[in-house]
């Protein structure tokens, strides 16, 4: 297996990526380095693109003595190689160590795309506002907009036609609306008016 190398803020990050189809992202565990998932990738690899990450301080990545060893550090790095990759969808294998770096990564995108639709009800509008400027209006219906608070939306009423009847009331209503007016409505529209 050959491996290639990214920069992820002044580090030399190391990773494996082999083969083509639907992406699989291997994250390692403690104390070991993607070299442990070789054998699945080479049985993978005919039918999956295989990704494989070396966490800093683990296989050929770099071992920097004052690194940033935090597990926010290792998740951050594993979305940027994702991002250096152009990856957007894929599976996500976990071993030991590399359950608690690669799972917020999943949580992360989850949340994403579960805040990231919403759906407009008929006699409403929705006003999209990015960083609190209006940048659409949207009709009716489901639509996206970018996750984490960039888009934000207000939806309005803005169909709903609301009546009150005075003096008379409404039968049925069709092509012609018919109404009613009696004596005991009559009082109701003198009130209103005075005439």
């Amino acid at each position: 297996m050959t491996l290639a190398f990214f920069q992820h803020r002044g580090d030399r990050i190391a990773y494996r990526d082999q083969g083509s189809g639907p992406v699989v992202v291997f994250v390692h565990g403690t104390p070991v380095s993607s070299q442990e998932f070789a054998a699945v990738i080479a049985g993978l690899e005919t039918q999956y693109r295989c990704i494989a990450i070396d966490h800093l301080g683990f296989g050929a990545s770099d071992k920097p003595p004052q690194g940033d060893y935090r597990l926010q550090a290792h998740t951050e790095r594993l979305l940027g190689l994702l991002q250096h990759l152009q990856i957007r969808e894929f599976h996500l294998v976990v071993h030991d160590f590399g359950g608690v770096i690669g799972l917020p990564l999943l949580l992360l995108l989850v949340l994403g795309g579960y805040t990231s639709f919403y759906t407009v009800q008929p006699e409403e509008e929705a006003v999209v506002k990015r960083f609190g400027k209006v940048i659409d209006t949207r009709p009716p219906g489901l639509h996206f907009k970018l996750p984490y608070g960039i888009d934000r939306v207000q939806v309005v009423p803005s169909a709903r036609v609301l009546k009150e009847e005075f003096g008379f009331r409404t039968i049925s209503t069709g092509e012609r609306s018919v109404y009613q007016k009696d004596r005991l409505h009559i009082a109701e529209s003198l009130m209103l008016t005075g005439d």
